[in-house]
Parts: structure tokens; C-alpha cells; sequence
């Protein structure tokens, strides 16, 4: 009388089955952690999620006749507080016909005409912004050159004043104002995002109303 030691207990068919159950369980586990660590890290962490939608500028460390350029949703925005004779020269040419008659300025309720007020913001003197691209071809223009010593597109030969709005060339149109907000620091926040604002959210925030 024989027996197969091998078969003797039912147990040990299954240990190999069980292994590799195990080993692949590891390997998922493995895996789903590592993707869930990838992309939390490319996440913003949680005190930045509510400030991906701005850019804020510092209006305090302007210097006149200085522009700043920042970065917002990769077009670059020009930000100047003109000097006391550049402030003197818009006032002039803001009384001049413009080719281009729209104010161009997202932060007023309608279409408004292309006046000093339209197109600035007082914050303890004159204040100047709006999108450092050129209408039409995505020139940058230079700054204190033209025929206005102001704006001007190398690519295009466009003229601008101090304002921003058009003066001759090719272009056709003012640069355009994006939306922003300025706050009790004195900060100008442009607004935007990945995440377009409701109507009430914009009223709210340009206008304390809505």
C-alpha cells in the first residue's frame, strides 16, 4: 500500500495560488499609490487653489513711467503709472478723435467710448493698464517709441498713445483692458481662471453688487 506524498494534504495545491493572489494585490496597491502620489504633486497644494485665478501687482512699488509686465494666462499685461508730463500728454490727446472709438475695456458693464476715464484708474494718481499684445498679429510693443513716444508694434508699424489706444498704422484697434479689481492694500488683482466667473460672481467682485 502506497500514497503520493505529494498529493497527501489538499492544503499545499493551493499555497502557490495564494502567492500569487498576494503578490499581485501588493503590485496594485503598489501602483494605485504611486499614481495618487504623481498627481497630488502636480495639484496646487491647498492654500494656493484660491489663487490660481489672480495676478496681483503691488500698486505702491510702481515707479512712473515705468511699465511693469506680468504674466496672466501666458499674455504678457502692461501696468504703468505715467509720469506728471505723461499724464499731461493723455490728458491732451484724449480731447484727439481716435480711429478706433470703443473704450475696449472689460470692466465696464457696456461698450463705452475710448475717453481718459474709460481707459485708466485713478489709485492715487493716473494709472494705466491693458494687454501688452497687438490686435491682430500678437505683437509686443515697445514702449516709448512712435510718433506718440508711447506704444509701438515693430511688427506691424502700429502707433499707440499712453493709453493704449490707436493711433495709425495697420492695427485698427485700442489694446484691449482686461478685468481686475483693486484692493484696501492697494493691490490690482487681474481676474480670471480656469473656472469662468458667473454673472453674479463678476457683479460682485467689480462692482460690490449683484
Amino acid at each position: 500500500m502506497s500514497g503520493n506524498p505529494i498529493n497527501s494534504s489538499p492544503s499545499t495545491r493551493f499555497k502557490p495560488d495564494l502567492l500569487i493572489f498576494a503578490t499581485l494585490g501588493m503590485l496594485f496597491v503598489g501602483v494605485c499609490l504611486a499614481g495618487w502620489g504623481v498627481l497630488n504633486s502636480l495639484s496646487p497644494a491647498p492654500h494656493q487653489r484660491d489663487r490660481v485665478w489672480d495676478t496681483r501687482v503691488d500698486l505702491n512699488s510702481l515707479v512712473p513711467g515705468e511699465p511693469v509686465t506680468v504674466r496672466f494666462h501666458g499674455k504678457p499685461v502692461f501696468v504703468l503709472r505715467p509720469t506728471a508730463l505723461q499724464s499731461e500728454t493723455a490728458q491732451r490727446d484724449a480731447a484727439l478723435q481716435t480711429f478706433d472709438q470703443y473704450a475696449r475695456n472689460e470692466n465696464l458693464r457696456t461698450p463705452q467710448p475710448a475717453t481718459l476715464e474709460n481707459r485708466t484708474f485713478e489709485n492715487d494718481g493716473l494709472h494705466v493698464i491693458f494687454y501688452g499684445i497687438t490686435p491682430g498679429n500678437g505683437c509686443v510693443p515697445m514702449f516709448e517709441a512712435g510718433d506718440h513716444m508711447a506704444w509701438f508694434d515693430p511688427c506691424r508699424g502700429s502707433h499707440f498713445d499712453i493709453l493704449g489706444r490707436f493711433r495709425k498704422g495697420a492695427s485698427g484697434q485700442n489694446l484691449s483692458i482686461p478685468r481686475y479689481q483693486i484692493t484696501l492694500e492697494q493691490e490690482l488683482i487681474l481676474l480670471g481662471g480656469p473656472t469662468p466667473f458667473s454673472v453674479q460672481e463678476l457683479e460682485q467682485l467689480l462692482y460690490g453688487s449683484g
